[in-house]
């Protein structure tokens, strides 16, 4: 009986060792993987924290022509960069060969003025003009007469009587559109990425039966130039070939 339970007492002495030492094995291997990586700032690994960002798209500044061309240029690159694209702005001198070469849309040698992967080049047809007339509107006009009437505060004061008449009142529709036809091209192999055109038009009437409404802000005084209406447009077809632009694998 004494070796029996001898043999018991050592059977369960060596299970526990064994044990105990696999244990031990697997902590020990584990804190090896951990530290073999290194950390970067704030606890994440280096592999996790040395991880590529795409880098951001580079575009020469776009060329546009037309009576507007130089606005849709500058409206572009600049709704592009605002979006973190990098855009090339050219050099004076570099600016004019730019324009003269953008005669021929030969992309090829835009590649050798100013840094940058992709160009937009592009065309710009804009129209403008005014349809007059007249509405019969209903006012209120003096007739020289006077009478005195009691404020809220007890006082008198002395108002004109005005009566109400029907009276043309002259108004302009202003009617502009703006269609660009544009390309977008990768300079390094000259291949076309996208090619498309945007219009935008607009008809906006000022004056005749708005002209006595309130908060309207379509008083014929308040008509914009015909400058100021097509550039109205050419900022929102710009936006547009802008966000095309980024979107591009």
């Amino acid at each position: 009986m004494p070796e029996r339970k001898n043999i018991i007492f050592y059977s369960i002495l060596g299970a526990l060792l064994t044990s105990l030492l696999l244990t031990q094995g697997c902590c020990t291997q584990r804190r090896a993987a951990v530290e073999a990586e290194p950390q970067a700032a704030g606890g994440v690994s280096a592999s996790a924290s040395l991880a590529p960002t795409p880098a951001p798209k580079a575009f020469k500044q776009p060329v546009f022509k037309g009576e507007l061309g130089g606005v849709i240029s500058s409206y572009t690159g600049k709704f592009m960069q605002d979006s973190g694209a990098l855009v090339a702005l050219p050099q004076k001198d570099e600016a004019e060969e730019t324009a003269r070469t953008a005669e021929t849309a030969e992309t090829k040698i835009f590649s050798h003025s100013f840094d940058g992967d992709l160009l937009i080049i592009g065309q710009a047809t804009s129209s403008s003009h005014d349809v007059r007339g007249s509405d019969m509107v209903t006012v209120q006009e003096g007739t020289g007469q006077y009478k005195t009437e009691k404020s809220l505060f007890g006082e008198e004061t002395t108002v004109e009587i005005k009566r109400s008449v029907m009276k043309p009142v002259p108004f302009i529709v202003r009617q502009a559109s703006l269609k660009v036809d544009y390309k977008i091209v990768d300079v390094k192999t000259d291949s076309v990425l996208q090619q498309d055109s945007i219009q935008e038009d607009l008809e906006e009437k000022f004056g005749g039966d708005l002209e006595y409404q309130e908060f309207s802000g379509r008083k014929l005084s308040q008509l914009p130039s015909k400058q100021d209406s097509l550039e109205f447009l050419a900022k929102k077809i710009s936006q547009k070939i802008a966000t095309r632009a980024l979107a591009l694998d």
